[in-house]
């Protein structure tokens, strides 16, 4: 003896495209993503409190952006069956970014794959300046000294990382160079590095600093 079950999976979305707005960008610009989510016409996609996963979800090169994560799908069209999803985004990284989406289904469609986008982001060229910031100017052979440089980049969430290295005029101060830096805080889009010293010769001494991106590719390395 066998039942048979009468039970039949939810279809796929007709179509799920993805665009960006502008197509191109710069470091921390903010980019506008939209997912058009297309199924039977007088039926279109639509968020349901029952299926928890009836969001779109965009990447960026297979990764998640954490802005742009869980998107509420709204009903643009009920006799084309269409919805949309849409997020803007200030996470996307320097250089090429594969944008794709997916969408968790609703109990009347299941996701089906997206396009690819292209955005093409300009990483940003900072600036950079060094300050003493403990110690005082003349100082005394032996003091304790701290130089501080500050790299400005763009603000928003994507400050810039890396290290810089410190020199006194064109001869690297040793125990001062690849100092890593750290970001002011979250949208500000500055960072800075320390120096600690206290063997400088007598004399006069001119301070500088160079930025060296290493893996970050939102920002161009800049000295002095």
């Amino acid at each position: 003896f066998s039942v048979l079950s009468n039970m039949q999976s939810d279809p796929p979305l007709t179509s799920f495209v993805v665009g960006s707005s502008p197509t191109s960008s710069n470091v921390n610009e903010s980019v506008v993503l939209t997912a058009t989510l297309t199924g039977a016409a007088g039926t279109p996609p639509q968020p349901t409190t029952s299926v928890a996963s009836s969001t779109v979800t965009f990447f960026s090169n297979t990764v998640a952006l954490s802005d742009c994560t869980n998107v509420s799908v709204v009903v643009t069209s009920v006799p084309l069956g269409t919805s949309t999803a849409t997020c803007s985004t200030q996470m996307l990284t320097g250089g090429t970014d594969s944008i794709t989406a997916t969408y968790g289904g609703d109990g009347t469609y299941t996701g089906i794959p997206s396009n690819t986008v292209t955005q093409t982001v300009t990483p940003a060229t900072p600036t950079i300046g060094v300050a003493l910031t403990t110690g005082t100017t003349p100082s005394v052979y032996g003091t304790a000294l701290t130089f501080t440089a500050t790299v400005t980049g763009v603000p928003g969430p994507l400050a810039p990382s890396g290290t810089v290295s410190f020199a006194d005029g064109v001869t690297a101060l040793t125990p001062c160079t690849s100092q890593s830096v750290t970001p002011t805080g979250p949208l500000t889009g500055i960072s800075t590095a320390t120096c600690n010293i206290s063997s400088l010769a007598g004399g006069s001494h001119s301070i500088t600093a160079t930025y060296v991106p290493g893996t970050d590719p939102n920002y161009n390395a800049v000295g002095p």
